[in-house]
């Protein structure tokens, strides 16, 4: 006779923004903050500072990210003469941030310029576009 076993389901968080909390920067704060609540029998004067680093630190991953939405390219160019007085630039450009509607909309628009010194070879406007 067979016996029939069958492996635990895999236990998730009782709130699902719990495993969200612990992926982030903040966590060691957060756990510090608990724990000092459990020590101190819920007494929050006495853990008012790791309530302020934890307020803080969360601050600081807000602004990192929307940071991360401010548009930025990385741009790489490869130069080769064609002529005397001619040269071929190729050009490959890529967005380095992330993009959101709410503040880019359906395109981004950027200035692509040749300059040397104060002088202005050329000068060409392309449009990033957001693909859905």
């Amino acid at each position: 006779m067979a016996s029939l076993s069958s492996s635990p389901a895999p236990i998730s968080p009782a709130y699902p923004s719990v495993g969200r909390l612990s992926d982030s920067p903040c966590f060691p704060q957060y756990t510090a903050s608990l724990n000092c609540l459990e020590v101190n029998q819920q007494d929050k004067s006495k853990c008012q500072l790791l309530f302020d680093d934890y307020k803080e630190c969360k601050k600081k991953e807000v602004v990192k990210q929307y940071l991360s939405y401010f548009p930025s390219i990385s741009l790489s160019a490869n130069i080769s003469p064609i002529t005397r007085t001619v040269l071929k630039v190729d050009v490959i450009i890529t967005p380095d941030f992330v993009w959101k509607d709410r503040f880019h909309g359906a395109s981004e628009r950027w200035w692509f310029s040749v300059e040397k010194w104060s002088r202005e070879y050329h000068m060409q406007l392309f449009v990033i576009e957001h693909s859905f």
